[in-house]
């Protein structure tokens, strides 16, 4: 009797998680396609809104029949505001590759439920019938994300400038400020490094785009098309976001922050933007958004330590000091 119990309980479980998911897939699809200009993709968010509700009123269903009652999940907003800053922010391409990655783990959890031992046969049933809907919710933004494929191009150079500018400033300042006492110097030298920079970052990602079509060329003239790219946006969009990245770092020390408390202000705040630049790098290729953060965030703690040690080491054993 107590294994049938926890039985149901986990069994309710999973029905409110697949409630919840649905009612927040279906009110961000409801509030995307309003403000959604392209008529083809407003249809399809339309589409698949209605396709929600139906899934929805299924788990509702089955909510009631284990005798609870359905609740709505807190902060939709939330999750319909963040799809709304992220089509502004990075554009279409990377709202509907976000989408298309959301259905893809909205298709793993389902093809989950139905191999557990949880649900009764005739909710397997319908549960098939849900993933059948799912997997062409899939395919058909899938298509979407092929059509706009070419702004992905541009939402990585957005990305790819962001994070090096955040770790290549955030290196320089945090050795500088272990070095000086005037948080003055700091600022200034870390727009130096990021003038510098920004102008590195969009002079090499104008000549690697140039170089990329130039190859482009040489293999379309042999017959097979290949992905070519604008050198200009890529130098603007790159050179833009790396001076903005750079930018981040230097907030605690304009406002007067110095030493190792402005040092552990700057760590924190790249933390943040680079927690945000790996969700979108992991997105844009389809890999773990864990593992890419831990990563991009251990090389930047990696780097600010390493400058931070050099700077110490210059003022306490050289003398040097401003």
């Amino acid at each position: 009797m107590i294994s049938m119990a926890n039985k149901s309980d986990k069994r309710l479980i999973l029905e409110r998680e697949f409630f919840d998911d649905e009612y927040i897939d279906r009110h961000v699809y409801i509030e995307l396609a309003k403000s959604e200009r392209k008529r083809e993709l407003r249809a399809l968010m339309e589409r698949l809104a209605r396709m929600e509700s139906g899934h929805l009123n299924l788990w509702e269903k089955m909510i009631v029949d284990e005798g609870a009652v359905p609740s709505k999940p807190k902060l939709v907003w939330l999750r319909v505001m963040s799809f709304k800053i992220v089509r502004r922010l990075f554009g279409t391409a990377f709202m509907t590759k976000l989408l298309e990655r959301n259905e893809a783990e909205g298709v793993m959890a389902y093809s989950n439920a139905i191999s557990s031992s949880l649900l009764s046969g005739s909710e397997k049933a319908r549960v098939r019938e849900i993933l059948k809907e799912e997997m062409g919710h899939e395919r058909e933004l899938l298509r979407q994300v092929e059509r706009y494929e070419g702004g992905l191009q541009y939402t990585k150079s957005i990305v790819f400038g962001l994070s090096d500018g955040l770790v290549e400033v955030l290196a320089a300042v945090a050795g500088l400020a272990a070095l000086v006492s005037s948080n003055v110097v700091v600022v200034v030298a870390g727009i130096i490094v990021g003038i510098a920079g920004t102008l590195s970052m969009a002079g090499g990602a104008y000549l690697a785009s140039k170089s990329q079509n130039i190859v482009s060329t040489a293999i379309e003239e042999k017959g097979t098309k290949n992905e070519r790219t604008d050198p200009a946006k890529d130098a603007y969009y790159t050179g833009i976001f790396y001076f903005l990245g750079a930018l981040i770092p230097l907030i605690p020390f304009i406002f007067g922050a110095t030493g190792y408390v402005g040092i552990a202000f700057a760590v924190f705040f790249d933390i943040i933007a680079l927690a945000i630049a790996s969700v979108v790098i992991a997105v844009v290729s389809d890999t773990s958004i864990k593992r890419r953060t831990v990563e991009m965030v251990a090389i930047t703690i990696g780097a600010a330590i390493v400058t931070v040690l050099i700077g110490t080491v210059a003022r306490t054993y050289f003398g040097v000091s401003i």
